[in-house]
Parts: structure tokens; sequence; C-alpha cells
């Protein structure tokens, strides 16, 4: 149980205080968070830290001004004064609030929840506050763990995962730069070599790309909207005993990755639904192929296609038409936003049907923790699957999305749909086939 909560005020320095244009990146999230509110709060970041034994609350609250300090994402706000695209405003100095919270630390106690509560309830005015919130847990008089909820106009996964990190380093006292001192490669720096001639040649090229790859692509999804019943995107997810391993040990026989594998499977599935032989799907890529953006904390991440001119004649096949496409997925993910929409708005004008790049997703996940799987999975023989209807979507421009992942044991298949262009059977049948070509194509090939 969680009883009263106080607040504790520290003041940070850092290197340097401006104000610039916003990079790409953070103009893609900018642009998603607008179009889902109020429902963006899904975006959030959390992250939860232990606190070293022999730490103090002092010491925590230290250990939390070097981070803001080192990274400038983390003191940041955004404007649109002038109109798109928003500018960004990064802190010299300020102050910030650090929540402390008594936690009972009983066997059946759960931190991470509460950190979740607490991303999936606040939204971010990132206009007028620090893009992200700290609490102390303090249990028997003494800080166990720290949480943070973070805007994803300050981080992406990556980013998110850089700042745990470097606050474990920061309490464990093993950070190995002076205070105040942060990665060389920083937002700022960013935005200014993405609006330099180098970076317009480069969004240039991706901008082409994206128009021969989109203009080659035959459409996935029904571009006619129908009646539908009950929610408008109702989500399901398919839980897999043992397929996570079984497709690791069939891709290192294929010599690709598991990605490849699941990814393939996904892509033959929506192809044939569709009766197509090639696709275009949109996949996240995390664009971190530089050193300058190995410890880069903000929000790089953006959407690149993932290309297969044909599926081939069997599955093993298309896994390895897959793995290719994988590799230069991320040529097509740099970009500014609003070069790709009028890019977008211009192709569907000429083309006669909907440019639907921007309304579906295919992602993959390597979890780096046990799937939670819901109740009764565990007790499932080799091979079997477990269905769970999942809360339905509340607000999204999409018109599907997939999601696909492994612990390396277990494996998982999330979809959700807009109804109005995807029945609840045409979802279903995606997922029975998708799991299909997992569960015997890492078995042995299957032809077409």
């Amino acid at each position: 149980m969680t009883t009263h909560r106080a607040v504790r005020e520290l003041e940070f320095r850092g290197e340097r205080g401006a104000r610039g244009p916003s990079t790409w990146g953070q103009r893609h999230i900018w642009s998603t968070l607008r179009i889902t509110r109020p429902h963006d709060t899904r975006f959030n970041l959390p992250l939860l830290a232990d606190v070293p034994e022999g730490r103090s609350l002092d010491d925590v609250l230290s250990a939390v001004r070097r981070l803001v300090e080192r990274h400038e994402s983390l003191r940041t706000t955004f404007d649109e004064q002038h109109g798109y695209p928003p500018t960004q405003t990064v802190a010299a100095h300020g102050r910030m609030t650090v929540s402390v919270e008594p936690y009972d630390a009983s066997p059946d106690a759960d931190p991470a929840a509460l950190i979740m509560k607490e991303a999936a309830c606040h939204h971010f005015d990132v206009a007028s506050e620090w893009p992200i919130r700290f609490v102390v847990l303090v249990t028997a008089g003494r800080p166990r763990w720290i949480g943070a909820v973070i805007s994803h106009m300050a981080a992406d996964l990556m980013g998110r995962d850089l700042v745990k990190w470097d606050l474990e380093d920061l309490l464990r006292g093993t950070a190995d730069a002076p205070d105040g001192t942060g990665p060389a490669h920083q937002p700022l720096d960013q935005a200014s070599r993405e609006q330099s001639a180098t970076g317009r040649e480069e969004l240039a090229r991706t901008l082409e790309l994206w128009r021969a790859a989109v203009e080659s692509a035959p459409p996935l999804l029904p571009a006619a909207p129908r009646p539908y019943s009950g929610a408008r995107y109702p989500s399901t997810t398919l839980y897999a005993k043992g397929l996570g391993r079984r497709v690791r040990q069939a891709a290192d026989r294929l010599r690709v990755r598991s990605s490849a594998f699941f990814l393939a499977a996904a892509a033959a599935a929506l192809t044939r639904q569709a009766d197509v032989d090639s696709c275009a799907l949109t996949i996240t890529c995390a664009n971190r192929t530089t050193a300058r953006t190995l410890d880069y904390v903000g929000t790089i991440a953006q959407q690149g296609l993932l290309v297969i001119d044909s599926v081939g004649s069997s599955f093993h096949d298309t896994v390895r038409r897959t793995w290719p496409g994988l590799l230069h997925a991320h040529d097509y993910s740099r970009y500014d936003q609003r070069s790709l929409d009028l890019l977008a708005a211009d192709l569907t004008e000429r083309r006669g049907f909907a440019f639907e790049q921007d309304r579906h997703y295919v992602n993959f996940s390597e979890e780096t923790s046990p799937i939670r799987a819901p109740a009764g999975f565990s007790e499932l023989p080799e091979g079997e699957v477990l269905y769970k209807e999942g809360m339905p979507v509340v607000s999204t421009p999409l018109t599907f999305g997939m999601r696909l992942g492994t612990d390396g044991e277990d494996a998982y298949v999330k979809v959700f749909a807009d109804r109005r262009h995807l029945s609840g059977e045409a979802v279903r049948g995606i997922l029975a086939e998708t799991n299909r070509l997992l569960q015997n194509g890492s078995a042995g090939d299957i032809t077409y």
C-alpha cells in the first residue's frame, strides 16, 4: 500500500541552453501525439531502477540532477508559436520536482505496476513542463526504487533504456563522465545535421526510395469502409508455447535472424489475405546505425519499409527474401514527417487509391524479460497456443497493427484492426495463418 506523497525540488545546471529546430524524430512523434489526443498517454515510457544499499535520498536526488544535466532531451520543451514544425528549447538551468512516496515492500508488492499506472494516467504538456517525472519509493526509511515516466518526445525505447542504464550507473557511482557532461551528440546537434545540406540530400534520397517502393507495391488493406458492430478497434493476441525457441533454431539453420522468420510469416499471411505477391510493410527502425547515435538520448526511431518484391514459392523462400529487406529497411526511415505526408498525398492523387503505408505497421520485438502471458499459458504443452482478447484501441489513425515478439522461448502475435476495413473473420484468418507458417515453417519448408 502507498500513503502520503512528498515532493522534493532539485536545481540543475547543464552545459548548454539553446533554442532550435526540432529533429525529424521529434516531428514524427509530435504528429502522432497530436492525432491520438486525448489518448496519447499510452506512448509514455516508464522505467524502474533499484537503489543500491547504502544510498540516501540525497544521493538519489543527486543522481537525478546529474542525469538531467547530462541529457538535454530531459530538460527540453516544445512549442508551435510559428506553426509546424515545433521548436525545441533546451534549458541550461532550472528546477525539477521529484515525488517521494512511502512504499510497502511486502513479498507481493509490485513497484513496476505503480510506475506503469503513473505512465498510463498522466498527460505531458511538453510546451510548459519537463518531459520526465520521477518518483522515489521509500521503504523503512530508505529509498528502494526510483521510477520515471518519460514523454515519447524526449526518448524512444532505446533512449529510455539508455536513461535507465545511465541512472543506474549514477546511483552506483560508476558513471564515467564528470558532472554536467553528457553524450557529444544531443537532439539540437541532430536537428542541425538534418537541416544541413547533407541532411537535405539524405531527405531527398529517402523520399525517392519511398516513392519507388510505394508505387510498385499493391494495396494490402481494403480501402472502402463498411458497416461494423461493437468496438471499432478490437485487439487479439495469440500466445504460442515454445515457438520462440523453435523459430530461433530454424532461423539459425537458414542463417537469418528470428526477426526475418517472424516478419516473413506476417508478410506471407497478409499478402495471401490480400491475394497479392509483393508488399511494402511499415516497420519501426531504431536509426542507431552510427557511432554518434549509439548513446543518443532522444526520439530518433522512425518508420521504415520492409520491401518484398515477391514472397516466392515457399515459406523459407519468403524468409530468405525478407532478410535482405530487413537489412535495408532503415534506408527508408530518416525523413521529415511533413515531407512524407506531402508525398503520400501526391501518390494517392496520382494512383487513385490510398497511400496505406501510414495506415498500418508490422513490428517485431525481442523481449528482454519473459513474456507476460495470461493465466493458464504456463501449463500449456509444447506447440499449443492461447488466444486472448485485449482491450480495444481507443484512438488511432491506423487501419491495422501487428506486433510479433519472442523472449527466446515463447512467442506472441498481437493484432488490432479497424472493423470498417477488416472483419473479425479476416483478422482471425491472418492470426491463424501467421501461426501456421511459424509452427510448421520452424519444422520444415511449406510450399505455397
